[in-house]
């Protein structure tokens, strides 16, 4: 067996969906069909269904199967002992024709409480894409609480309770499990969520399935999972700053995952750290990816997306032009999150919007 730990490109799956769009795979898959209705890309599956490797020795591997293998060499120090559970994140591109269902999903002791098992689910979008159309769903109106959301309800009038927004190209939204929410028309986005598949489906526009039934519903436990605070959704554009020669902003960080937009112009070296994993996904630009231990250079294309062993320690990104790449990981807030940030010169306060506009958030302990 080859045990050479090396960068992995993943074969990312396309999922067709009622509320997707045509013809918009191909930029970031090139060969998908333009004639599928695409919502979802998934880059980093690890359940029913499995991303597998794409490159080097391991071709066709699954992602699973290559967790099992190499286990903290691949997760890090500090997540090693999760290689018999599930991947730690799953990351997406949404594609929105139409309002997707409004739904929520459970927190961690909510997951337990209703399911008999965890994690929950929380999630944050950064959008790329965002036409006249464009809408988001976060939470209710100002005013209304959960007795006013089951009166909507018994009077068939949701809609008028859900608090929407029109979001703009590069802003970035914490979706903390417990906030009902849905992605509205004309919008692509990328998402980065925990690896669990629990949503519980509130309200479905009067959408049917192909028999004309409608999709089911989760009342019971959408209303128990909810949570209804004071504060609304607010855009946020992260928190920029200069290292290396690379500009990082830094968009959305909390217990499960952080998320960095990164925009490379010339050369750049990586070191990685050894308690963790990190995965690169392209979104703008060309390039490549190097390392000791790839047989030749990766192409870094739009889609692309390489996920990077801890055990790897170094390689390097070569990009003759302008090169946008997303950075995915599971951070130790203090030391990769609340310290460097400080040191850039943010406040606590600052610091404190990548956890999302409820608070307290993950962050809060920091200020």
């Amino acid at each position: 067996m080859n045990n050479k730990i090396y960068p992995i490109v993943l074969k990312p799956l396309i999922l067709e969906k009622p509320w997707g769009e045509k013809g918009k795979g191909p930029d970031l898959v090139p060969g998908t069909d333009s004639n599928l209705k695409i919502g979802e890309i998934w880059l980093t599956a690890d359940g029913n269904q499995q991303s597998t490797v794409q490159n080097g020795p391991l071709t066709g591997m699954s992602l699973r199967d290559l967790r099992i293998k190499w286990g903290a060499d691949l997760l890090g120090k500090k997540l090693g002992d999760l290689k018999d559970q599930p991947f730690p994140l799953l990351l997406k591109f949404i594609h929105a024709n139409e309002y997707l269902s409004v739904q929520v999903h459970p927190d961690d002791q909510n997951a337990l409480k209703l399911e008999g098992s965890g994690p929950g689910k929380t999630e944050a979008w950064y959008i790329l894409e965002a036409d006249s159309r464009a809408r988001l769903i976060l939470g209710l109106e100002p005013g209304v609480d959960r007795a006013g959301l089951s009166e909507a309800l018994k009077q068939g009038e949701v809609e008028k309770v859900l608090y929407q927004l029109q979001p703009r190209v590069s802003e970035a939204y914490y979706v903390q499990a417990g906030l009902l929410h849905a992605i509205g028309p004309g919008i692509t986005l990328f998402e980065i969520q925990q690896n669990v598949d629990l949503t519980y489906r509130f309200y479905d526009w009067g959408r049917v399935d192909d028999q004309g039934r409608p999709r089911e519903l989760h009342l019971d436990k959408a209303m128990r999972a909810l949570e209804v605070g004071a504060e609304h959704a607010e855009p946020f554009s992260g928190l920029s700053y200069e290292k290396d020669g690379v500009s990082v902003t830094a968009l959305v960080a909390g217990l499960y995952f952080a998320l960095e937009r990164w925009e490379l112009k010339k050369q750049w070296q990586g070191q990685m750290d050894p308690a963790r994993f990190d995965i690169l996904t392209v979104i703008a630009g060309q390039g490549q990816l190097d390392s000791s231990e790839t047989d030749r250079p990766i192409s870094l294309t739009p889609g692309t997306t390489v996920l990077l062993p801890a055990a790897l320690e170094e390689y390097r990104i070569i990009a003759p032009q302008n090169l946008v790449l997303l950075r995915s990981f599971v951070p130790d807030l203090e030391a990769d999150i609340f310290m460097p940030l400080k040191d850039f010169g943010f406040s606590s306060t600052e610091i404190q919007k990548l956890g999302g506009w409820r608070k307290p958030n993950d962050l809060s302990v920091f200020s």
